[in-house]
C-alpha cells in the first residue's frame, strides 16, 4: 500500500487572493469511488486537505491544498502466477528424500533440474518487475528458494559419501528426516518473511 500526494500551491498569488474550500465541495468531481481504475492498484478514497504556508522575504503567504490518494496493491497477480509457480518449484526436490542417498546420480538430476526452472522462471518475471535498489517480498522468498536448492544440493554428495561406511542405517534415517524437515523449515521462513515484510507495516 501507497499514498499518492499531489500538492498544488498559487505561489504568485498572497492568501487573500486565493482561498480554498476546507473540504470539497459538492459538484466538484471529487467523490468516493468515482476514480478511474489503475491497473494492478486497487485506488481507495482520496483526502482533501489544506493548509497555509508561512511566506519567506518577497514570497506572500498562500494557501496550499493537499491531495492524497492511497493506493494498494491487488495481490492476486502475484499470488496465483509468481509466488505458488516458485513455492511449488521448491518443494518438489523434496522428493530426494524418498530416494536411497547411494543413487547419487538421481538424487543430484532432481535439484538441478528445478533450479534451472528456477532461474528461467526468474528470468521471465524479472523484466515485468521495476529495477529498485532494496530487497522486496518477492526477491526475500527467491532468495531463500535459490538457497534451499544450495542447501539440498550439498546434502545429497554428503549423505551419498557418508553412507558407503558403517553409519549407512544412520546417514539413511536421516537423509529420510529431510521428507519433514524440508517443507517445515521452507513454510517457516516464509512465514517468518511475510510477517517481516507485509503484516509488520
Amino acid at each position: 500500500t501507497q499514498v499518492l500526494q499531489i500538492e498544488f500551491e498559487p505561489f504568485l498569488f498572497d492568501v487573500s487572493h486565493i482561498q480554498f474550500a476546507p473540504s470539497a465541495l459538492p459538484g466538484t468531481g471529487f467523490k468516493p469511488g468515482g476514480h478511474v481504475e489503475v491497473a494492478a492498484w486497487r485506488v481507495k478514497n482520496m483526502h482533501y486537505t489544506t493548509k497555509t504556508v508561512a511566506g519567506d522575504g518577497d514570497i506572500p503567504s498562500s494557501r496550499e491544498v493537499l491531495f492524497q490518494i492511497p493506493v494498494q496493491r491487488q495481490s492476486g497477480f502475484y499470488l496465483w502466477k509468481i509466488f505458488l509457480p516458485v513455492a511449488i518449484m521448491s518443494l518438489i526436490p523434496m522428493v530426494v528424500f524418498w530416494i536411497d542417498p547411494k543413487e547419487f546420480d538421481w538424487l543430484l538430476k532432481v535439484p538441478m533440474m528445478m533450479l534451472l526452472s528456477m532461474v528461467a522462471f526468474e528470468f521471465a518475471i524479472v523484466r515485468d518487475l521495476p529495477r529498485i535498489g532494496y530487497i522486496t517480498f518477492l526477491d526475500a522468498v527467491i532468495i531463500t528458494s535459490f538457497a534451499f536448492f544450495f542447501l539440498i544440493m550439498i546434502e545429497i554428495p554428503a549423505a551419498y559419501l557418508s553412507q558407503r561406511g558403517i553409519h549407512r542405517p544412520r546417514v539413511v534415517k536421516i537423509h529420510a528426516a529431510g521428507r519433514w524437515v524440508y517443507p517445515l523449515a521452507y513454510f517457516t521462513i516464509m512465514l517468518i518473511l511475510a510477517i517481516s515484510f507485509l503484516w509488520s507495516k
